[in-house]
């Protein structure tokens, strides 16, 4: 699992998960991604560390869990099961660098081991080696305790502290030395051994049978695994080159012996010196191949059309069937056809089987892609077709929901004019209501029959009435 927004929400997944009999959990230390939320820094340690203590909490040993962030070596490995209390460690990244990066960390622990045991015996106290302790620093133990007693209390802290980091340390299984090579400590293969194993494995199995696509995938993985020696040997570019498992083969053999201090075979040092050469080739086709396309670009912005627009059509790679048919034409037809379909792939390459032009100091500017299977581009358009058919479904679906919404807003807006204007209504009615009672009091006060009678008086000693109110 990944960690969730908020730590509580992770452990009660890790307990949901545990109610459910999860047997095993695994937990990567980065959050889940999202358009906000991307892959940022270090992996969250501490938090792998807080659903590992939770879970044994409640489960004890029942439910081992593993950590997985942060590890691209021995010593990294180490470094996060001590971080987070962790049964074990997945490792991703790290495996694809060094495939015996799991057994170089035992190893590395149970040297760590043996050199603290070392001082602990040192220190006149037995590690729990199968020697003891040493008598002679038992001796000298005991004098300094006579002598100095606070060197005494010094080398007791140190002493503890060092049985801390002895106790620290995860119980990690023992590894066997490689049988029939040299090592880089711990009687584990150099990697560009496990890189030389790893072709040889991929040949006894059938794995790798020399296509196309099998050359791409063992060359990422020998640059992954031989990153350094490549890197000391300068055989980076030729390694790109390789176009072939043995070429593959003779670069890493020569990362083998500069690892050993050896001396590259023979055979191996031309196969290279020729890769020195396909790979300056393929350097000179792809700057004529840019120029080609920056040309096209102007070209295309001269007329107002888009930049891509001469070098776009054309741009499949023909099957193998399109390929037959092509070099079964007559030379003189062969052109005209290959041009309506496949303008941006090298005509020599594919009618010949090689390009004289590419190979020279002048470079080709066409693509060279090597021609699909007819299955694969025929699964390839099914795809394609699917797509666009889902596209066009999509469009409709996010069309008709944009409809239903502009009548659902034009009915909301309906209702609220509907409101409004019974809202005016009732001011209207209120206003027409406060109009007439104001009228009805005026035609009161004006009314003859509440007026005195003309020439009157209020009385014997008050003013006369006034004829009408003011």
């Amino acid at each position: 699992i990944r960690l969730l927004d908020e730590i509580d929400e992770t452990l009660a997944f890790a307990q949901q998960l545990q109610d459910a009999g999860c047997a095993l959990l695994a937990v990567h230390g980065r959050y889940r991604g999202s358009a906000t939320r991307r892959r940022d820094g270090p992996a969250h340690l501490e938090q792998v560390a807080a659903v590992v203590a939770e879970v044994k909490r409640a489960a004890g040993e029942q439910m081992p869990v593993l950590s997985n962030g942060n590890v691209r070596s021995a010593a990294d490995l180490l470094s996060a099961l001590a971080a987070t209390g962790a049964d074990g460690v997945m490792s991703a990244e790290g495996a694809l660098d060094d495939p015996a990066i799991f057994g170089r960390a035992a190893a590395e622990a149970a040297q760590r081991k043996r050199k603290l045991r070392k001082r602990i015996d040192a220190l006149g106290e037995g590690g729990g080696g199968a020697g003891g302790a040493d008598p002679t620093a038992a001796k000298r133990s005991t004098l300094l305790k006579s002598v100095d007693p606070t060197a005494a209390k010094k080398s007791a802290k140190r002493l503890k502290r060092l049985k801390r980091e002895l106790a620290a340390l995860p119980k990690l299984p023992k590894v066997a030395a490689a049988a029939g090579s040299s090592t880089s400590g711990g009687g584990l293969p150099t990697r560009p051994q496990l890189a030389l194993e790893y072709l040889a494995l991929c040949e006894k199995h059938g794995v790798l049978s020399g296509g196309p696509s099998d050359v791409p995938c063992a060359r990422f993985h020998v640059r992954r695994i031989c990153r350094d020696a490549l890197a000391e040997t300068r055989l980076l570019p030729r390694l790109e080159a390789a176009s072939s498992l043995a070429q593959l083969g003779a670069i890493v053999r020569a990362c083998v012996a500069h690892a050993e201090g050896g001396v590259v075979a023979l055979e191996d040092a031309e196969a290279i010196e020729a890769l020195g050469w396909r790979a300056e080739c393929e350097r000179r086709n792809r700057d004529k191949r840019k120029e080609f396309e920056a040309r096209m670009a102007r070209k295309a912005r001269r007329e107002g059309k888009p930049d891509d627009t001469y070098f776009r059509a054309g741009r499949v790679p023909p099957t193998d069937l399109q390929v037959a048919q092509l070099r079964a034409m007559p030379e003189q037809e062969r052109m005209g056809w290959w041009s309506a379909r496949f303008g941006q792939h090298c005509l020599a390459f594919h009618a010949t089987g090689t390009c004289v032009r590419s190979e020279s100091e002048h470079g080709c500017a066409f693509l060279h892609a090597p021609p699909t299977a007819a299955a694969v581009a025929e699964a390839r358009e099914r795809a394609a077709v699917e797509v666009q058919t889902a596209v066009e479904k999509a469009v409709k679906q996010a069309r008709a929901e944009a409809s239903l919404a502009v009548e659902e807003e034009r009915a909301a807006e309906a209702a609220r004019a509907a409101q409004l204007a019974a809202e005016l209504a009732k001011v209207a009615e209120a206003t027409a209501l406060a109009a007439e009672a104001e009228a009805e009091a005026w035609s009161r006060a004006a009314s003859p029959a509440e007026l005195p009678p003309a020439g009157g008086s209020a009385g014997e000693n008050g003013p006369p009435a006034a004829a009408h109110p003011p």
